[in-house]
């Protein structure tokens, strides 16, 4: 038989809302599982039968949603490092070939190396436009022509007879160049008279 213990009736009324509120609480399915989780705060070995049947299903399933995110993120981190690598790699041809139509359009090793640095202090993709700017900040010198009108070519007959050029021409064994010289003075006469 149960032992009887007095008790004050504001306690028995307290103790019997309590009570009631209790059993509220565990008939709704989340109070029920509130109250285990709140159970199992204090007492960690406390049996939670709500708790327990929920975590062998979801345990699963979050087993599945966790690895699910890493796969899309290793996918994610992967395409990105492709496509960053493929991006260098164009940049690099882009680079290679802007170098080497630098290089057939006779640039030399310096020059290529200033464009490089140009390229560099500037943040330039494009080896040809950093060039085109090198060239704008560096113009090539103008050529430097003589002044006045001795070039020094040797005397050249003025007898307008072909056959003693060729006759000249012969004797020498062809080591003798007036051919080619009175051609150059003809070419040199026309330039002079154009100028005047």
């Amino acid at each position: 038989m149960p032992k009887l213990v007095e008790i004050d009736e504001t306690e028995l009324l307290r103790s019997q809302q309590l009570r009631a509120t209790v059993e509220k609480i565990l008939a709704h399915p989340e109070g029920r599982e509130l109250v285990e989780r709140a159970h199992k705060l204090v007492d960690p070995n406390a049996k939670t039968p709500a708790l327990d049947a929920k975590k062998v299903v979801t345990e699963p399933i979050e087993q599945v949603r966790t690895e699910l995110a890493n796969f899309i993120k290793a996918q994610n981190e992967a395409n990105a490092t492709r496509e960053a690598e493929a991006k260098r790699n164009e940049l690099k041809s882009r680079v290679d070939s802007g170098m080497a139509e630098l290089r057939s359009r006779g640039w030399t090793a310096d020059g290529l190396k200033a464009v490089e640095t140009l390229m560099e202090e500037k943040g330039l993709l494009d080896p040809l436009d950093a060039a085109d700017l090198y060239e704008k900040r560096h113009p090539p010198a103008a050529p430097i022509t003589p002044s006045g009108s001795a070039w020094n070519f040797p005397d050249i007959p003025t007898t307008s007879d072909a056959s003693s050029y060729e006759k000249a021409l012969l004797e020498s064994k062809g080591q003798n160049d007036l051919i080619a010289e009175r051609e150059a003075m003809s070419i040199l006469n026309e330039i002079r008279g154009a100028r005047r």
